[in-house]
């Protein structure tokens, strides 16, 4: 296997110290514009209609039936995902690399299955207005507490919840199948997609390889599935977090009564210098509903560093988001003051939900005596009027 030398991407508290640093000096003498433009010009090259290997339609893994999740009818063009029997996360893993490592053809473009489940109801009635939650929940390691947190009544219960690192069969979250638990747990369907292999290493309880990425938990049935890795992507593999595979978005369409409604998760690349990266990772997955006549909900953490500085100075510096507003999506939390939404503390905006063709209602950022303890994140939520 080739290696290539890669840094450590974190937001611990000295992590979140080196962002503002490098921010302060990107804002002397007007460097943070030159790197907005750089990385809008990364973001224009990149093409989801090439036939590259990056996006594909991912089969999922161990399904115990051809069949879907509900009823016999679903709107024209949905594919709904299997219903797969409960696997063993210790055996059954997803991603061929995960078995021998050392053996992998490349750092970051593994073959993975996707996993879905079937625990939703069985056909829902449609609706105009969907509630849609978007949480980074830190692998789920506090994983009783933050579904406590939705059976007391502290969190809503959503209708979707786009989900970020989530782990599965990693010992640091005790082997568990975090979004199939969370599915359960809430009585909602899932689609499941690894992003990263994680390797042994030092220091954060993993004595074996495992799995790691993002999912999609819906009351509604959920098709069309795409596991989208992306095509500017950063090798892990050679850091003090070994890793194979690399930054990916869940994409599929969710079938609410007689209408599609297309969902995404995801999560950017979250180096300081990644700016250009992330541009490119954002217009990428912008693109793939900028054209379609109907909902695109976009969901995640977004590591969008400069974000925040952006809503305090009404700015348009930050060329993550940029890429999302120059492909007609809206922030659904824009109506809320600048000084309410951090997701990331000390100050970062990180964690967004992204419309278009829909309209927001009720924005929400968590409460900080509520989410704090429940992950590094906070958890956003809205509203979402789907109209016509």
């Amino acid at each position: 296997m080739q290696v290539r030398a890669g840094g450590r991407r974190d937001f611990s508290a000295a992590g979140v110290v080196r962002w503002f640093r490098v921010i302060a000096q990107r804002l002397v003498g007007f460097g943070v514009f030159v790197a907005a433009c750089g990385a809008g010009e990364l973001a224009e090259d990149v093409s989801t209609t090439s036939t590259s290997p990056f996006t594909s339609t991912s089969t999922s893994y161990g399904s115990s039936s051809d069949e879907g999740s509900s009823g016999d009818t679903f709107p024209d063009g949905f594919e709904p995902a299997p219903c797969d029997d409960e696997p063993d996360v210790l055996a059954d893993r997803l991603c061929d690399e995960g078995q021998d490592p050392e053996t992998a053809n490349d750092e970051i473009y593994i073959h993975c299955r996707n996993e879905s489940a079937c625990q939703g109801p069985a056909d829902p009635p449609g609706v105009d207005t969907l509630r849609v939650m978007a949480w980074n929940i830190e692998r789920g390691m506090t994983l009783a507490a933050q579904l406590a947190s939705f059976t007391d009544g502290m969190l809503p219960v959503p209708d979707v919840i786009l989900m970020g690192e989530v782990d599965r069969g990693c010992t640091r979250s005790g082997d568990r199948n975090v979004a199939w638990e969370y599915a359960a747990a809430l009585g909602m369907h899932h689609a499941y997609g690894v992003e990263f292999v994680e390797l042994p290493r030092p220091g954060e309880a993993i004595t074996a390889p495992c799995e790691h990425g993002n999912a999609i938990l819906s009351r509604f049935p959920i098709g069309n599935v795409e596991l989208v890795r992306h095509a500017v992507n950063e090798s892990w593999f050679a850091t003090d977090e070994p890793r194979l595979g690399g930054r990916m978005a869940l994409v599929a369409d969710l079938a609410v009564g007689d209408r599609l409604v297309q969902v995404a998760v995801v999560h950017f690349e979250s180096g300081a210098e990644d700016g250009p990266k992330r541009a490119a990772q954002a217009a990428e997955i912008a693109d793939i509903g900028a054209m379609l006549d109907r909902p695109v909900i976009i969901g995640g953490d977004t590591n969008a560093g400069l974000y925040a500085f952006d809503l305090y100075l009404d700015t348009h510096n930050e060329a993550t988001t940029e890429a999302f507003f120059d492909r007609g999506y809206a922030d659904a939390h824009e109506g809320l003051p600048s000084t309410s939404r951090t997701t990331k503390p000390p100050g970062l905006v990180l964690d967004l939900i992204m419309l278009k063709g829909a309209t927001p209602s009720m924005p929400i950022v968590c409460e900080a005596d509520i989410c704090d303890g429940l992950s590094d994140h906070r958890a956003v939520w809205v509203d979402v009027v789907l109209g016509g």
